[in-house]
């Protein structure tokens, strides 16, 4: 136990601690929102298929920075990508806010996301950069959860202000907070982050020029297990996209009937068995190894989603998601720390571009298919695609990923 916390006091005393302090600060405040956004699109005039529609187009925006982010951040650097468009990003909050119908959550979503396509490689590079091999899944795991825990309180303090003053007055608010507390964030995140990575001495146009043809060259210069995690990866998400928009509706307004605060309530308790967890399981996969812990995720999570349709209570849906969340907590940390344990330091920003360059278009078609099943054929039978799916990819899993035996 010991090591345990010295371990996890090195960790928080460098970059890590500067992320995880400053993205607890902006999840205190997008959490108040997120957990309602499906219910926004819809109190903004928008039908079940324009909630996929919303993520499914905002998602595409995010495929053509992807395919250039890799090298702005193995060019430029991993620090001045992450904060100077994580300021740029506070401005679309104020497009949430002030949306008058729902096309304008889809033009605010475009946006996040055609900015979070240029920002995110940078930060997974970031957060890989200020990690140590022996410890890798546990840093990944305080680095993911403590932000989480941080905004524990925010979802039901969201649902409480959405039954009092109704989903679109409190969603406005909501989002008026979140621009300040981006703002706050990526100042603390300016002040005090170091760079993790001597950029390339290349020239920015030749640089990005370059870019599809390194693509390309990736397939020879990496291992076949990070392309093999990648796959994985875009499939799962295909899986998860099908379904995620619509646990909130089903369980809300459209089928169960339970209110705000009662999802509220179910998504802290969702949070508390995720953050407890997650630092349990990167404890044992760290030692005991990460394969069998996400093999294990990818086939009990889908058990709790299929069963998902058939509660009728608030009990039977808040046990559901407890345990969603506590099978999911097996495979977070671990999944990242052998995507990186696979990833060379040189090539880490265009390796994680290509991982979510690859998931975007299954994201895309997981909302869409999401959005059209659930409106027009059946509101049950997107759960049990996203189960269906899922038991597949852990099949794959097991047939196509070793443990990592050397770690980058």
């Amino acid at each position: 136990m010991a090591s345990v916390w010295s371990s996890a006091s090195r960790i928080l005393r460098g970059n890590l601690g500067v992320l995880i302090l400053s993205s607890g600060i902006w999840n205190v405040a997008s959490g108040l929102a997120n957990p309602y956004f499906s219910l926004y699109v819809l109190a903004l005039g928008g039908s079940y298929f324009e909630v996929g529609l919303t993520s499914a187009i905002g998602n595409f925006f995010m495929i053509l920075p992807l395919i250039l982010a890799g090298s702005l951040t193995d060019i430029i650097g991993r620090k001045k990508i992450v904060v100077y468009l994580g300021f740029l990003l506070s401005f679309v909050y104020i497009i949430f806010s002030q949306a008058p119908s729902w096309e304008f959550l889809l033009l605010g979503q475009s946006l996040n996301n055609l900015i979070s396509g240029f920002r995110s490689p940078a930060f997974s590079s970031l957060v890989a950069d200020s990690t140590e091999p022996d410890d890798r899944v546990l840093a990944i795991a305080l680095q993911q959860r403590i932000p989480q825990a941080m905004r524990l309180l925010s979802p039901i303090l969201g649902g409480y202000f959405i039954d009092q003053l109704g989903i679109l007055t409190a969603m406005r608010w909501f989002y008026i907070i979140t621009f300040f507390a981006c703002i706050a964030t990526h100042l603390i995140r300016h002040i005090y982050l170091k760079e993790t990575f001597t950029p390339e001495d290349r020239d920015l146009i030749d640089g990005l020029k370059s870019t599809l043809t390194e693509i390309k060259e990736l397939s020879s210069r990496v291992s076949r297990q990070a392309l093999f995690l990648i796959i994985v990866n875009a499939i799962l998400h295909l899986a998860l996209m099908t379904s995620s928009s619509y646990w909130v509706i089903y369980a809300t307004d459209d089928v169960v009937g339970l209110t705000a605060s009662e999802w509220g309530l179910i998504t802290i308790v969702q949070d508390i068995v995720m953050i407890l967890f997650t630092i349990v399981f990167s404890l044992a996969a760290d030692k005991y190894g990460k394969f069998r812990f996400v093999l294990a995720s990818l086939l009990l999570t889908p058990i709790t989603i299929a069963l998902f349709p058939f509660s009728s209570t608030f009990t039977e849906i808040l046990l559901l998601r407890a345990a969603f969340s506590l099978f999911i907590s097996m495979r977070t940390a671990a999944f990242s720390a052998m995507f990186i344990d696979y990833s060379p330091q040189a090539f880490r920003g265009r390796l994680n571009a290509f991982q979510s360059f690859a998931s975007r278009p299954m994201i895309i078609a997981g909302s869409l298919l999401g959005g059209h099943i659930y409106q027009n054929l059946s509101k049950s039978a997107p759960f049990f695609i996203t189960a269906t799916v899922m038991v597949w990819v852990g099949i794959a899993f097991f047939l196509l990923i070793k443990e990592p035996k050397i770690k980058e």
